[in-house]
This record gives structure tokens, C-alpha cells and sequence, in this order.
């Protein structure tokens, strides 16, 4: 959780994981959840229209926004319609800018990245 998740899928070489779908904490149902425990609302799954909003709160309309694993309750689980690609022979390292190969003609382009 200190935001570095990427940097050490790199670094450890397991950028395959990156195109799995993760998956999130369990929910029991729609409804709303004190994620921090300080007796106040932090986060909304609903059903149908959406509900009154309040400042501060985040709100996700289950099957269009999130999707929970057994449809109204599991695992949170986002962009499931999404393909995601990772290129182990190219995705390890990032494409050289094309300013910077014209700057400089000894670059060439990182493998793969033409």
C-alpha cells in the first residue's frame, strides 16, 4: 500500500500479474461501509438509482461501476470487460521519447518498442 506495486512487479520481473483482474476485499452485500471504523459512512455499493450523495463518500453502482464476485456479494473487482496486456519482451522497459532518439542518432529504440 505505499504506492510502489508497480516498481516491484518490475523489478521482480512478474509484470504478467498486471494483466490479471485483481481482486479487492470481500462485501456481503450493497449497501454502506465505515471502511476506518470511525463510526462515519466512507464507502456506497447500490443497486438501481442512485442514492443521495454526501461529501466525502464514495459511490459505486454494483455491475456498472464494480462488479462484487457472486454478482451481489464477494470479491470487488473493476473493469472486468477490460482486456489487459502485458508484453513480457517488450513491457519491462518504457519506449526511448522519439524526441530524444532524434536528439541524439547513437540511441536506438528499447526491443520491441518500433
Amino acid at each position: 500500500m505505499e504506492g510502489f506495486r508497480y516498481n516491484d512487479l518490475m523489478r521482480w520481473k512478474e509484470g504478467h500479474l498486471l494483466a490479471e483482474h485483481f481482486v479487492g476485499a470481500y462485501f456481503p452485500s450493497s449497501g454502506e461501509y465505515d471502511l476506518d471504523g470511525d463510526g462515519v459512512t466512507d464507502l456506497v455499493f447500490y443497486e438501481g438509482d442512485k442514492p443521495t450523495t454526501t461529501a466525502g463518500v464514495q459511490y459505486y453502482k454494483l455491475g456498472v461501476d464494480v462488479n462484487l464476485s457472486n454478482k451481489t456479494e464477494g470479491n470487488l473487482s473493476f473493469f472486468l470487460g477490460m482486456t489487459k496486456e502485458f508484453n513480457e519482451n517488450r513491457d519491462y522497459l518504457y519506449p526511448l521519447p522519439s524526441s530524444e532518439l532524434l536528439l541524439n542518432s547513437n540511441l536506438t529504440q528499447n526491443p520491441n518498442w518500433n
